[in-house]
Protein backbone atom coordinates (compact mmCIF):
# COMPACT_ATOMS: atom_id res chain seq x y z
CA UNK A 1 0.00 0.00 0.00
CA UNK A 2 1.23 3.34 -0.86
CA UNK A 3 1.01 6.07 1.87
CA UNK A 4 1.23 9.30 0.01
CA UNK A 5 3.99 11.47 1.53
CA UNK A 6 3.92 9.41 4.75
CA UNK A 7 7.74 9.73 6.32
CA UNK A 8 8.67 6.85 9.15
CA UNK A 9 12.25 6.92 10.97
CA UNK A 10 13.00 4.48 13.41
CA UNK A 11 16.43 5.16 14.78
CA UNK A 12 18.24 2.50 18.01
CA UNK A 13 21.81 3.60 17.99
CA UNK A 14 23.76 4.04 15.38
CA UNK A 15 21.27 2.02 13.16
CA UNK A 16 18.52 4.45 11.39
CA UNK A 17 15.75 2.73 9.19
CA UNK A 18 13.13 4.63 7.50
CA UNK A 19 10.16 4.14 5.57
CA UNK A 20 12.43 3.96 2.26
CA UNK A 21 14.21 1.46 3.26
CA UNK A 22 12.13 -1.24 4.83
CA UNK A 23 8.82 -1.65 5.80
CA UNK A 24 7.66 -0.49 9.12
CA UNK A 25 4.20 -0.59 11.49
CA UNK A 26 3.92 0.58 14.84
CA UNK A 27 1.20 1.21 17.50
CA UNK A 28 2.19 3.91 20.30
CA UNK A 29 -0.06 3.56 23.50
CA UNK A 30 -0.31 6.71 25.87
CA UNK A 31 0.29 6.44 29.27
CA UNK A 32 -1.71 7.04 32.03
CA UNK A 33 -0.69 8.62 35.40
CA UNK A 34 0.33 5.18 36.60
CA UNK A 35 2.62 3.43 33.96
CA UNK A 36 4.24 4.27 31.12
CA UNK A 37 3.55 4.14 27.75
CA UNK A 38 4.54 1.53 25.19
CA UNK A 39 4.86 1.21 21.59
CA UNK A 40 5.34 -1.86 19.13
CA UNK A 41 7.03 -1.28 16.48
CA UNK A 42 7.60 -4.25 13.71
CA UNK A 43 10.48 -3.88 10.96
CA UNK A 44 10.18 -6.65 8.07
CA UNK A 45 12.85 -8.07 6.47
CA UNK A 46 15.81 -6.65 8.32
CA UNK A 47 18.41 -9.14 8.45
CA UNK A 48 21.53 -9.04 10.22
CA UNK A 49 20.64 -5.18 10.97
CA UNK A 50 18.17 -6.83 13.48
CA UNK A 51 21.03 -7.38 15.85
CA UNK A 52 20.50 -3.53 16.90
CA UNK A 53 17.89 -3.93 18.84
CA UNK A 54 18.45 -5.33 21.73
CA UNK A 55 16.60 -5.14 25.33
CA UNK A 56 17.20 -2.02 26.92
CA UNK A 57 18.35 -0.14 24.63
CA UNK A 58 17.07 3.48 23.03
CA UNK A 59 14.89 3.74 20.33
CA UNK A 60 13.34 6.81 19.09
CA UNK A 61 10.74 6.94 16.31
CA UNK A 62 9.96 9.91 14.12
CA UNK A 63 6.21 10.26 11.74
CA UNK A 64 4.38 12.50 10.10
CA UNK A 65 4.73 13.78 6.50
CA UNK A 66 8.23 13.93 4.53
CA UNK A 67 7.70 17.84 5.02
CA UNK A 68 6.22 17.79 8.56
CA UNK A 69 7.31 14.68 10.71
CA UNK A 70 8.46 14.67 14.54
CA UNK A 71 9.44 12.06 17.32
CA UNK A 72 6.15 10.38 18.52
CA UNK A 73 7.80 7.80 20.75
CA UNK A 74 11.28 7.71 22.49
CA UNK A 75 12.11 4.98 25.15
CA UNK A 76 13.62 1.65 25.90
CA UNK A 77 13.69 -1.60 24.21
CA UNK A 78 11.86 -4.33 26.47
CA UNK A 79 11.71 -7.29 24.46
CA UNK A 80 12.78 -8.59 20.43
CA UNK A 81 10.89 -11.22 18.66
CA UNK A 82 10.63 -12.49 15.08
CA UNK A 83 7.71 -13.88 13.43
CA UNK A 84 7.33 -15.41 10.23
CA UNK A 85 4.65 -13.99 7.84
CA UNK A 86 4.38 -15.76 4.71
CA UNK A 87 7.85 -15.29 2.76
CA UNK A 88 8.94 -12.35 5.61
CA UNK A 89 10.38 -12.37 8.58
CA UNK A 90 8.82 -9.16 10.62
CA UNK A 91 11.17 -8.36 13.38
CA UNK A 92 9.06 -6.89 16.51
CA UNK A 93 10.21 -4.41 18.97
CA UNK A 94 8.06 -3.94 22.01
CA UNK A 95 9.58 -0.73 24.15
CA UNK A 96 8.22 1.50 26.95
CA UNK A 97 8.18 5.57 27.16
CA UNK A 98 10.82 7.04 28.75
CA UNK A 99 9.22 10.18 29.54
CA UNK A 100 8.17 9.26 33.13
CA UNK A 101 11.91 9.60 34.16
CA UNK A 102 11.66 13.54 33.63
CA UNK A 103 9.68 13.34 36.95
CA UNK A 104 13.34 12.53 38.65
CA UNK A 105 14.94 14.90 36.58
CA UNK A 106 17.55 17.83 38.29
CA UNK A 107 16.22 21.34 38.09
CA UNK A 108 17.16 23.47 35.83
CA UNK A 109 18.53 26.90 35.32
CA UNK A 110 19.74 28.92 32.51
CA UNK A 111 20.62 32.58 31.69
CA UNK A 112 20.05 33.82 28.23
CA UNK A 113 21.08 36.86 27.14
CA UNK A 114 18.88 39.43 24.72
CA UNK A 115 19.10 38.63 21.07
CA UNK A 116 18.77 35.29 21.94
CA UNK A 117 16.94 32.86 19.43
CA UNK A 118 13.94 31.14 21.23
CA UNK A 119 14.79 28.43 18.94
CA UNK A 120 18.18 28.08 20.61
CA UNK A 121 16.42 27.96 23.98
CA UNK A 122 13.99 25.50 23.01
CA UNK A 123 16.72 22.78 21.70
CA UNK A 124 18.94 24.10 24.97
CA UNK A 125 16.30 22.90 27.51
CA UNK A 126 14.84 20.11 25.38
CA UNK A 127 18.53 18.61 25.88
CA UNK A 128 18.85 19.38 29.48
CA UNK A 129 15.67 17.64 29.69
CA UNK A 130 17.20 14.46 28.34
CA UNK A 131 14.13 15.50 25.31
CA UNK A 132 14.85 14.35 21.79
CA UNK A 133 14.27 17.44 20.01
CA UNK A 134 12.71 17.30 16.36
CA UNK A 135 12.20 19.55 13.02
CA UNK A 136 11.88 23.41 14.82
CA UNK A 137 11.26 25.99 12.78
CA UNK A 138 13.11 28.97 13.23
CA UNK A 139 10.35 31.98 13.07
CA UNK A 140 13.11 34.72 13.57
CA UNK A 141 12.02 35.70 17.47
CA UNK A 142 14.57 36.75 20.13
CA UNK A 143 14.58 37.70 23.21
CA UNK A 144 14.12 41.26 23.87
CA UNK A 145 16.10 41.34 27.47
CA UNK A 146 17.97 39.22 29.14
CA UNK A 147 16.13 36.36 30.69
CA UNK A 148 17.06 33.46 33.17
CA UNK A 149 15.00 30.01 32.70
CA UNK A 150 14.68 27.88 36.17
CA UNK A 151 12.41 25.11 36.78
CA UNK A 152 12.36 21.32 37.11
CA UNK A 153 11.00 19.52 33.68
CA UNK A 154 7.55 18.79 35.34
CA UNK A 155 7.31 22.70 35.50
CA UNK A 156 5.17 23.76 32.97
CA UNK A 157 6.01 25.95 31.77
CA UNK A 158 9.69 26.80 33.09
CA UNK A 159 9.48 29.96 35.47
CA UNK A 160 11.28 33.16 33.86
CA UNK A 161 13.13 35.11 36.72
Amino acid sequence: MELWLRYIELQCGSLLITLDDLDIEFTVENDDKSSAGKAEIAVYNLGQSKSAFKKDELVQLKAGYRDDYGIIFYGKIDKVWDEKVGADVKTVIQASDLTKQLFKAKPICKRYPKGTPITKIVQDLFNEAGIPVGKIEDLGITLSKDMVFGGKTTSTPYTVL
